[in-house]
């Protein structure tokens, strides 16, 4: 009996851990096409250029990224891939604090 509460814990804990990878990786890629609409607004609209969509933005983000050289790095250390998250998570939001504040002396 002990092994199939077992075998329950570990498939809801890995349950939960993809649910939660999902979820943030959905969150950062939406705060990226986010950022990337703000600045296209604060920047490029004032030059006379259409305003971005948010779906056009996705796309561009997409392009971005695959054609921006990644390392592949390999770690297994828990503390290293967190630490990478949550650098990766933080990045659109330094992107757009910058962008609001540069908007500032236009």
């Amino acid at each position: 009996m002990k092994s199939k509460e077992n075998t329950l814990a570990t498939i809801l804990a890995a349950s939960i851990i993809v649910i939660g990878a999902v979820v943030g990786i959905g969150a950062i890629i939406w705060m990226s096409a986010v950022t990337l609409t703000w600045l296209w607004m604060w920047f490029i609209v004032p030059l006379g250029v259409m305003q971005l969509s948010l779906a056009h933005a996705f796309g561009i983000s997409g392009i971005v990224y695959y054609l921006t050289y990644r390392p592949i790095t390999h770690t297994v250390d828990k503390e290293q891939a967190v630490k990478a998250m949550v650098q990766t998570a933080l990045v659109p939001f330094t992107a757009l604090g910058l962008g609001y504040i540069y908007q500032l002396f236009m």
